[in-house]
């Protein structure tokens, strides 16, 4: 949402197999400037992988320059055959610090958000607020993107 608010293109395609449920279910997002031809994406610039399963199905896929991020709350070990840049996160640790570990992917967002440049902290925090009504919620939520960004920036 937040990218479609500056013009930015957005695609994006979920897919959950049978092994959904412990396994590997995942989403691919492409955001660009310019108009998107297929949502579908073979060589991912960022993986975020939440669970094991993911990482060793998904994490071959990144390229040298890629960018892939790690639950570390939930992984203790990476495959060797990694190429990408790898950074651990303990997203749920951290999600459950700000006070619910579902928020884990709002961790990893505040974290992308900074590694990559997309957004600013200020933008993300404006959307949180925009998208929880909820006082409690918001509260939550900011302190988890607020977890991730600094996480990131002690990389």
């Amino acid at each position: 949402q937040m990218a479609t608010q500056r013009n930015m293109e957005v695609t994006w395609l979920p897919s959950y197999g049978p092994e959904m449920r412990g396994g590997v279910a995942n989403s691919s997002v492409v955001i660009g400037e310019n108009p998107i031809g297929t949502p579908v994406v073979d060589i991912p610039d960022v993986l975020v992988a939440l669970n094991r399963p993911s990482l060793d199905k998904l994490g071959p896929l990144v390229p040298k320059d890629g960018l892939i991020v790690y639950n570390s709350s939930l992984i203790d070990q990476v495959p060797a055959d990694l190429k990408g840049k790898v950074y651990p996160l303990a997203a749920t640790t951290l999600a459950a610090e700000a006070g619910t570990v579902k928020a884990a992917n709002v961790v990893v967002l505040g974290f992308i958000a900074r590694m990559t440049g997309i957004f600013e902290l200020s933008e993300l925090e404006d959307f949180l607020r925009e998208t929880f009504k909820k006082p409690a919620l918001q509260e939550v939520n900011l302190k988890a993107v607020s977890a991730g960004w600094d996480a990131a920036g002690e990389v």
